[in-house]
């Protein structure tokens, strides 16, 4: 079996002060957190994949058909949900939910811990501890973890309902707040390209060229941003708003990369 990392012994917080104190949504505030599983349901990565697993991810029926969750291919006990932070960071809770609208949802599950991404420690008080997850498809389920300072968390499911394991996970604790990442950036900016492959936004657009955008196949979302055409001639533009605390105005930052 894995070592194990034994729960902190004389702990003298309730569970509403341990939260207080360090809560931050690891997962949600940060996408360029990489999120990898053991399998995908039939292999489909846009309908059961790991970036489908965010804490509240809705069922989408169009364009394409998109689960609110993820979902494995094997109903066993070597199914695995695997988080790997920029750097290590301080984690001390894990949220589960079920499947968005479906009898799919796990019902128990061992925590690993992870440095490396290849030598895991199991939590708890033997390498079989099991937390007690979800008993329906909605409601999020908070386990709390001995505060540590790890790269990688790993969720192994038990038992689960609905045949394969399905789930939504959120990973609490203390985020660093002076990393500014682009990926945060992009996401109040403005971004142009020159052209698009097969003039199709939704596969090829310049919102596929956010960091860690995932290849859905068969190719629905591309993994980046594809010009339509072969020429030098091509760029990719970010324009972000900002406000100038001093002038109390807004002005404009413009990058443009020329391909």
């Amino acid at each position: 079996g894995y070592p194990v990392i034994p729960y902190l012994q004389g702990y003298m917080y309730t569970k509403g002060e341990r939260l207080e104190n360090c809560n931050t949504t690891l997962l949600e505030n940060d996408h360029l957190v990489k999120i990898t599983t053991s399998t995908v349901n039939d292999d489909n990565h846009y309908t059961y994949g790991p970036y489908n697993s965010y804490i509240d991810s809705n069922t989408e029926l169009s364009p394409h058909s998109k689960a609110g969750c993820w979902k494995a291919d094997v109903a066993n006990e070597n199914q695995w949900w695997q988080v790997e932070f920029t750097e290590p960071t301080i984690v001390q809770a894990v949220v589960t939910q079920g499947c968005d609208q479906q009898v799919n949802w796990v019902v128990n599950y061992t925590v690993l811990f992870s440095d490396d991404g290849v030598q895991f420690s199991v939590v708890g008080i033997s390498d079989t501890r099991a937390f007690i997850a979800n008993s329906n498809s909605d409601v999020k389920v908070v386990n709390l973890l001995p505060e540590t300072l790890t790269k990688f968390v790993r969720i192994q499911p038990r038992a689960s309902v609905g045949g394969e394991p399905g789930m939504r996970v959120e990973i609490l604790g203390c985020a660093n707040y002076e990393t500014d990442h682009m990926e945060d950036l992009m996401k109040t900016a403005s971004v142009s390209v020159s052209s698009i492959f097969n003039s199709d936004p939704d596969a090829y657009g310049p919102t596929r060229a956010y960091l860690n955008s995932a290849l859905y196949p068969p190719v629905v979302m591309y993994g980046a941003w594809k010009a339509r055409v072969l020429t030098q001639d091509q760029y990719i533009q970010v324009i972000r708003t900002q406000l100038n605390d001093l002038l109390f105005e807004r002005e404009e930052i413009e990058i443009r990369i020329d391909i």
